[in-house]
C-alpha cells in the first residue's frame, strides 16, 4: 500500500497486491555412486515440476545415458508459472589405464617354443586355447587362429581387456626324399621334395621342388649329401639323402646288381 499526501495534507492511496508463486521442488533422483566405471549407464529421474530442461538437452523425467568421463548434470524444473529452481549432480567416471600385453607373435610355427604373455598393468587373466600360466603354446593346439585375452579388474569393479589374433601354420610336412641311392654312368636320379610349401631351397642351390641329378655332375667315387628345406608361412621343412656317384673301378658297373 502506498500513502502519498501533499503540502495542504491531503492524501490518496494506492494498492498493488503481489502473488508469491512457489518455487518447484526439483531434485534429481540417483540411487547409484558418485564414482562409478566407464562406459556404465547412467539413470536419472526427477519430480515435482511441470516442465524439465536437462544440461543433456533432454525434457522427460527421466534420463539414461553413458558416461564416458567425469560430468556435472544440471537440472531446471519449471512449474506453470514460470518459476525455476535447479539441482545438479556431479557424476566420476572412473576410466581404467590403457589395458594391454606383449609377447604374442603374429603367428607361430607349430613346432615353436612356447611365448611368455606379459600384461599391462600386471595382475590380470590370460585367456585362450593354448595359453597356460601368461604363457602361449602353439604346440598344443591345431593349425588355426586363435584369439588371445588379456582381462584386468581394478578394485573399483571395473574391468577391461585387450584382444590379439595369432595364427597357428601346420609344421607338420615332412619331406621324404627316399632311401640313399647310388648313381651309375649315364643315368639321371630326379629328387621331389613333395607338394605344400611355397619355396624350396637345396644345397645345390636351386629353388625349385624337383631336382635332377645327372652321373656327370660329380666325380666317380663321390657321396654326396642333398638336402633340401621346405617354407611354408615361414614353417620350414627338411629333408635329406646321400647319392653315390658309382666308381666303375669299384662300385662300377660291374657291381650295379649288387648294390
Amino acid at each position: 500500500i502506498a500513502v502519498a499526501s501533499n503540502e495542504w495534507a491531503c492524501k490518496n492511496t494506492d494498492t498493488v497486491y503481489v502473488i508469491v508463486n512457489t518455487l518447484p521442488e526439483t531434485q534429481i533422483i540417483y540411487t547409484g555412486n558418485d564414482t562409478v566405471c566407464a562406459n556404465s549407464v547412467i539413470t536419472l529421474s526427477t519430480s515435482g515440476a511441470d516442465t524439465y530442461m536437462w544440461s543433456t538437452g533432454e525434457t522427460t523425467e527421466e534420463i539414461s545415458f553413458v558416461l564416458e568421463e567425469s560430468v556435472t548434470i544440471i537440472l531446471q524444473g519449471i512449474s506453470s508459472a514460470s518459476c525455476v529452481a535447479s539441482d545438479s549432480i556431479k557424476l566420476s567416471a572412473f576410466v581404467l589405464d590403457s589395458v594391454n600385453f606383449i609377447g604374442l607373435l603374429p603367428a607361430y610355427c607349430q613346432n615353436e617354443e612356447a611365448s611368455i604373455l606379459i600384461g599391462i598393468p600386471e595382475g590380470g587373466i590370460f585367456s585362450g586355447d593354448g595359453v597356460i600360466d601368461g604363457e602361449f603354446f602353439p604346440n598344443i593346439v591345431e593349425a588355426g587362429d586363435y584369439d588371445i585375452t588379456y582381462s584386468y579388474m581394478h578394485i573399483e569393479g571395473c574391468e577391461a581387456s585387450r584382444t590379439y589374433t595369432t595364427t597357428v601354420y601346420d609344421a607338420g610336412l615332412e619331406i621324404d626324399l627316399g632311401a640313399d641311392q647310388v648313381i651309375y654312368s649315364g643315368e639321371n636320379i630326379q629328387l621331389d621334395a613333395g607338394e605344400g610349401f611355397s619355396d624350396y631351397y637345396w644345397s645345390t642351390g636351386s629353388l625349385f621342388r624337383n631336382i635332377v641329378i645327372h652321373y656327370g655332375d660329380y666325380p666317380p667315387g663321390s657321396v654326396i649329401r642333398y638336402v633340401v628345406i621346405g617354407v611354408n608361412n615361414g614353417c620350414t621343412s627338411q629333408g635329406e639323402v646321400n647319392i653315390t656317384f658309382a666308381d666303375p673301378f669299384g662300385i662300377g658297373e660291374n657291381n650295379k646288381s649288387s648294390i
